[in-house]
């Protein structure tokens, strides 16, 4: 009897405990799922500033400026760059209608103003010959720089044939230095310092394809000119006569003056 009582209490008691087991196992299995513990290891980044201390954070730095990139982009360029701006064309020119070949260089402006050209003011658009002579103006013109002589004796209906001719086009600093090489050098001789050593000289300092100033005679020169691809043509503008001027003196003082007409023809 005692027996049966103990084993119903054990049994009572037994259930008791398997019962407050599962409660609990659910209790926890519920707490685990809803619990916000988690959160703080999924986070990445966490503020370490409050809200209301928004105001208070540091500024951020400004970005550096990129070194690569000028102070000023509208600064002019490099003025010991080339210059790449043409302000005319030169044209070295050997044509044969009388006992000896002449050779000459012809200038064209091709800016919208004027352009100097030894001691010759030359106007947009225009052009002019420059070349030396010393027999044909002897006597009444002396020998050296004439303008425009050859231009007008071609626009008075002087041949103009058998023709040679190099041409490129030139910048202000080549047009500066073929300036300067016409100015500083205002004489004649037979010999040396004739035509073809004037006009090799002016095409020389423009920059051209180098011609041998040594090379003095009229028709060893135009031989040269051939072996620098020289063509076979060439347009020379009608000038008025009053453009035919001859240079007096040499360097920045050089001035002009007007041709007598025993020199024209």
């Amino acid at each position: 009897m005692r027996k049966s009582v103990f084993l119903k209490a054990l049994s009572i008691l037994l259930s008791l405990v398997l019962a407050f087991s599962a409660l609990s196992a659910a209790a926890f299995a519920y707490d685990d799922e809803s619990s916000p513990r988690g959160d703080a290891e999924r986070l990445s980044v966490q503020s370490v500033y409050d809200e209301d201390d928004v105001d208070d954070l540091p500024d951020e730095p400004d970005e550096p400026d990129n070194p690569d990139e000028p102070d000023n982009p509208d600064e002019p360029d490099n003025p010991d760059e080339p210059q790449t701006d043409k302000v005319a064309r030169i044209s070295l020119i050997s044509n044969w209608n009388t006992w000896s070949p002449h050779v000459f260089v012809y200038v064209e402006n091709l800016t919208d103003g004027d352009i100097r050209v030894g001691a010759y003011t030359c106007p947009a658009g225009e052009a002019v010959s420059v070349g030396s002579f010393g027999v044909s103006t002897f006597g009444r013109d002396g020998m050296g720089v004439f303008y425009n002589l050859e231009a007008y004796r071609i626009t008075e209906g002087q041949k103009f044939s058998r023709i040679y001719r190099l041409t490129r086009e030139i910048n202000e600093s080549e047009l500066n230095k073929l300036t300067s090489f016409i100015l500083g050098h205002n004489f004649w001789t037979l010999m040396i310092f004739n035509c073809c050593w004037f006009a090799a000289g002016c095409w020389n300092a423009a920059g051209g394809a180098y011609i041998e100033p040594v090379v003095v005679i009229p028709s060893i020169m135009r031989l040269e000119m051939m072996i620098h691809g020289a063509s076979r043509s060439a347009e020379i503008a009608p000038i008025e006569r009053e453009k035919v001027l001859r240079q007096v003196g040499s360097g920045d003082g050089a001035g002009l003056r007007a041709v007598d007409d025993r020199s024209i023809g």
